[in-house]
């Protein structure tokens, strides 16, 4: 197979052709071959060859047929080996208002951008963008990106090579600071060698290592306990680090620190707050109910928390005691 699409003389002003949404690869000479063609739309299409030798977008003229006003953009164009990205004709083959923008061009291997109207070997996009300015075609090609070159080896088959390769031109630079580094303690570590090279050959033999302790004499720890030990004293430890701060020799909370005490849900509480504690005085404020001399303290549910006896002034029935 030549070419994996060929279009030719596909469309007119006013009445272009739209080629979108494919999944284009391979040809022997091109993947997308413009023959002539003109008022193209090529868009968001998947461009991919890796034959060596050819070009991913081949666009000349037919018989004398010039292209133009064709369009190539949001396209994904993977160029592998030492193939070609584009083989665009020069001013012979084009008779203008061509657009080529906003392409991601993926490079493997020896693969580069190709040649465009005259210019070859195209290598860098910077290179591209020139080769079309060159020719007055305006600004292609301006928002298009590459993939950064794989140091010029082809690692798709750098394993069948069969004869040596030379790399040249390489330099390599020499590394005097490294940055973080810290040397070795070398005489510590002779220290640690002066004393393990005293050990003997077979520790678990020497009757001077060899005594341990009766398994029956052993406990093991309550690392149940330890651990419910460890995770309170590390909660006790985030939140008083939450809670206070120093100041100069003395220490005092951190501004909004108690502002959780105020916060209580009484529903939370009640149940284990004693009759004299702040929870049963607010609730006293809210939840309660008189009858007679007997002040009825409600949970939030509206069950009986506790009662008091209230003492009022006889001539004003003003409550002046409760116990």
């Amino acid at each position: 197979m030549l070419y994996s699409i060929v279009v030719k003389t596909a469309g007119a002003s006013g009445h272009p052709v739209t080629i979108e949404r494919n999944w284009l690869e391979g040809g022997s000479v091109g993947t997308y071959y413009l023959k002539g063609s003109t008022y193209v739309t090529a868009q968001n299409n998947t461009l991919i060859n890796r034959t060596t030798g050819t070009a991913v977008v081949y666009v000349k003229n037919d018989d004398n047929s010039k292209f133009g006003n064709d369009i190539f953009r949001n396209n994904w164009i993977v160029v592998g080996k030492d193939a070609t990205g584009l083989n665009i004709g020069g001013d012979s083959d084009d008779s203008g208002g061509c657009v080529f923008d906003v392409n991601e061009y993926r490079f493997e291997g020896l693969a580069h951008f190709g040649s465009v109207k005259g210019a070859t070997g195209i290598t860098t996009l910077a290179g591209l963008k020139a080769a079309w300015d060159s020719y007055g075609d305006g600004h292609n090609e301006e928002a298009s990106w590459d993939v950064p070159w794989q140091m010029g080896l082809d690692f798709a088959n750098i394993n069948q090579a069969t004869t040596a390769t030379t790399l040249s031109n390489i330099t390599v630079p020499t590394v005097t600071t490294l940055t973080g580094y810290a040397a070795p303690d070398n005489t510590g570590i002779a220290a640690i060698k002066a004393k393990t090279d005293n050990l003997p050959a077979d520790p678990a033999s020497n009757t001077q290592v060899n005594t341990r302790l009766a398994a029956g004499a052993y406990t093991a720890p309550d690392n149940a306990s330890i651990g419910s030990i460890l995770a309170d004293t590390d909660e006790l430890q985030t939140k008083l680090a939450n809670m206070i701060e120093a100041q100069g020799n003395n220490w005092r909370f951190k501004a909004g620190a108690l502002a959780s005490t105020f916060l209580v849900d009484m529903a939370d509480v009640q149940d284990a707050a004693p009759d004299d504690s702040l929870c049963t005085t607010v609730l006293a404020c809210f939840h309660f109910g008189i009858s007679g001399k007997t002040w009825t303290i409600k949970k939030t549910d509206g069950s009986t928390k506790t009662t008091k006896t209230v003492t009022t002034d006889a001539n004003t029935g003003v409550i002046v005691g409760v116990s």
